[in-house]
């Protein structure tokens, strides 16, 4: 079995898979952003959910102890059609897991999505796309899209409405958005998933876009408590 990787000595984050966990290291590196520690879920398909696993599995990461004593954990999580939903399972899986911990400080619940929780350790969460509105990673992505490219996000929404996928949930269409975006416009590797486009030559996405600015002032925000 793999051991647990031991912290470094900054922030926490907590995502929800391999697209989410590409993402942020793509804009760690490339927004020159102070480092983090970045744990994703087990599953790519489990969603919201699988958070609990995390939350409680931290305990059990190298000089967690020593970490927790003066740092931050943030949870990154789609918002997907019902953002305060989606954000009381956060907390819930927070609640949770704090039964759990009869012998170690609980963590703090956040009360409020984008506000810090203080404790052992500080707690915030972020819900993508903009911590306010419906969506997922994907639908962030999409707005650049826009932002950068709109002769060709016009194309794509005529082949959404001609499928008649205009009507799916917020989340589901922009992920679709951007898979139809990535098979029609990235002739070297039309088959090319999100977590690994950052990587691609030459570059489909430009995560330096102001489209991206927001999330990443907040997490340079975190660093700056740290």
């Amino acid at each position: 079995m793999k051991p647990p990787p031991e912290l470094i000595d900054a922030p926490l984050i907590l995502c929800e898979g391999g697209d989410e966990l590409g993402f942020l290291g793509e804009l760690i590196e490339k927004r020159g952003l102070p480092e983090f520690n970045i744990i994703r879920t087990r599953h790519d398909s489990g969603g919201i959910d699988d958070f609990a696993t995390i939350i409680g599995g931290a305990d059990v990461l190298v000089n967690f102890e020593d970490f927790v004593r003066n740092s931050t954990v943030v949870i990154v999580a789609d918002a997907d059609d019902k953002p305060e939903a989606n954000f009381r399972k956060v907390q819930k899986h927070i609640e949770e897991t704090n039964k759990l911990r009869t012998t170690k400080p609980p963590w703090p619940v956040p009360d409020q999505v984008g506000k810090m929780a203080t404790g052992t350790p500080n707690v915030i969460v972020y819900l993508m796309p903009d911590n306010k509105n419906p969506g997922a990673l994907e639908s962030l992505i999409w707005r650049h899209i826009e932002a950068t490219h709109n002769d060709r996000a016009l194309c794509v929404n005529d082949a959404v409405e001609c499928s008649g996928a205009n009507d799916w949930l917020p989340q589901k269409l922009d992920k679709a958005r951007f898979r139809a975006y990535v098979s029609l416009f990235y002739k070297p590797n039309p088959n090319c998933g999100l977590g690994m486009i950052w990587k691609q030559n030459p570059p489909l996405l430009d995560i330096t876009e102001a489209t991206f600015t927001p999330f990443a002032d907040f997490l340079a925000g975190v660093a700056g408590q740290h």
